[in-house]
């Protein structure tokens, strides 16, 4: 039995957030294993989060003061990045361009992380809310499944780990959506300049969708930016409204093989690297929507993704209620 410790990015996370994670965790690589959360939200402080909402009106003092904050500018200089990868998606991938474009220019990616990269007091709390779950039951297998600007506090309290606790052991580091390659996050990491895998970690494995804006598909992966350490670096291509969402990400099959491989053992098929959105892609992601209907009882009319990777690595073929 392994430990799987979810941990968020930013948003209005609530305590129980990792719920359904292990859900669709579960789905992917079947039971057996435990599940916790390590809800870093509550560490920015109640007065903090709320701040998000009078933003707008802060940033006019600032403005009429000589300019905005250091937060502010280092949120609009992450958040130009991203919406320049979001323009460069909308120019070479076709089936993006009506996703990104009524987002550029007014969606926020970074919010109050930036609180994290300039306040030292603001980083060790949420290091800290991060660290205590991780270290809080080390008797079985460690893993780490991290979103967005969640991977970056899982990376930086690793590489603490590795230095602080010399016995403990990540078996799998999985990263997911994940904006380690920004230059300003590289800047403020607690690596200390050494960008690799933590020395602590068996396994790494990131995966970024096609579509994404956040993650690294315009520069073509992580594993460049760490010193080519990471196990496994993989595009993959889902279709969604908003192609960042943590929970779109664990319902792709090619996570699923991902976290299979990682959890237990089993590569199902080589992954393909999706560069391009394809006619095809489209007719396939809608098919599977429209396959994914649910009984007049409620109950799913399909069987689990991980019943039918069973069935597909037995050679079996898992039947299905008719249409």
């Amino acid at each position: 039995m392994s430990r799987i410790i979810c941990v968020h990015g930013i948003g209005d996370h609530q305590p129980d957030f990792w719920k359904p994670w292990a859900a669709a965790i579960k789905d992917a690589i079947g039971e057996g294993d435990t599940y916790a959360g390590a809800w870093w939200e509550g560490a920015l402080g109640d007065a903090q989060r709320r701040s998000r909402a009078v933003r707008p009106l802060v940033r006019q003092l600032d403005e009429r003061r000589g300019g905005p904050s250091p937060e502010d500018r280092l949120r609009d200089q992450i958040n130009a990045l991203i919406r320049l990868n979001e323009r460069r998606l909308a120019r070479d991938e076709p089936a993006a361009r009506a996703l990104v474009v009524p987002r550029g220019g007014i969606w926020d990616y970074v919010g109050d992380f930036v609180r994290y990269m300039l306040d030292a007091d603001v980083r060790a709390r949420v290091q800290e809310a991060v660290r205590r779950v991780i270290v809080s039951d080390t008797s079985s297998e460690v893993n780490i499944v991290a979103h967005s600007w969640g991977t970056v506090v899982a990376y930086d309290v690793l590489h603490q780990l590795a230095r602080q606790r010399p016995g403990f052991t990540c078996a799998n580091l999985i990263t997911l959506g994940s904006p380690l390659w920004l230059e300003p996050v590289r800047a403020i990491l607690a690596d200390r300049g050494d960008h690799q895998k933590p020395a602590n970690t068996r396994r790494w494995i990131n995966a970024y969708n096609t579509l994404d804006p956040v993650g690294p598909g315009v520069v073509g992966g992580l594993d460049s930016f760490y010193a080519r350490s990471l196990d496994r670096d993989e595009r993959v291509l889902f279709l969604a409204l908003n192609p960042h969402e943590i929970l779109k990400y664990l319902a792709n099959g090619e996570v699923d093989e991902l976290l299979r491989e990682a959890f237990r053992g089993v590569g199902v098929r080589t992954l393909v690297k999706a560069p391009h959105v394809s006619k095809k892609a489209v007719v396939v992601g809608i098919n599977t929507m429209a396959c994914g209907r649910r009984s007049s009882t409620g109950a799913s009319t399909t069987p689990s993704r991980w019943a039918r990777s069973c069935a597909a690595t037995s050679g079996s073929r898992t039947p299905t209620s008719a249409s």
